[in-house]
């Protein structure tokens, strides 16, 4: 269950959430052959319009890598923008210390418009893209490699 709370402090709004990252059963089995996977993070805020598409007002990308080491039986994840790096003795572990994310500040208030309506949008997704070449088209035709992507939205107040 993916739990979400996106809250104002001091004129500063802040994400804080827990979200399941569900992988498919061949991006499981891959992972546990040392295939390293790549879990993209976006949350934008935008700007609802009536008679247009919303309009994008901020966005914060993060990519995660996870790979598993036969040898020390750890599972490691990098933050792909900081470069900071966890170990973890399973995978379900890994996943979930991807999705939990704690304080990560969004946008100032003063940016945002009094009268307009604003929502936040984040959005979880397997990069088959960053997949070893040989696989990319594997992932790309095969039922097997299908994967949910999650997007959840949330109304600023």
């Amino acid at each position: 269950m993916d739990e979400i709370n996106i809250y104002l402090d001091d004129d500063v709004y802040y994400l804080d959430a827990s979200l399941s990252l569900p992988l498919s059963s061949a991006a499981l089995e891959a992972i546990k052959n040392g295939v390293p996977l790549f879990i993209a993070l976006e949350v934008g805020i935008y700007a609802q319009r009536n008679w247009w598409l919303d309009n994008a007002i901020a966005k914060i990308n993060q990519v995660f890598k996870v790979e598993y080491f036969e040898l020390a039986k750890l599972y490691q994840t990098t933050n792909i923008n900081t470069q900071e790096q966890n170990n973890f003795v399973s995978l379900s572990s890994a996943l979930s210390s991807i999705g939990f994310i704690e304080n990560l500040p969004l946008i100032d208030k003063v940016l945002l418009g009094e009268n307009k309506s604003y929502y936040s949008a984040i959005q979880v997704d397997l990069l088959i893209r960053k997949l070893p070449l040989p696989l990319i088209p594997v992932a790309l035709v095969f039922k097997e490699w299908e994967h949910q992507s999650l997007t959840h939205q949330l109304t600023l107040k």
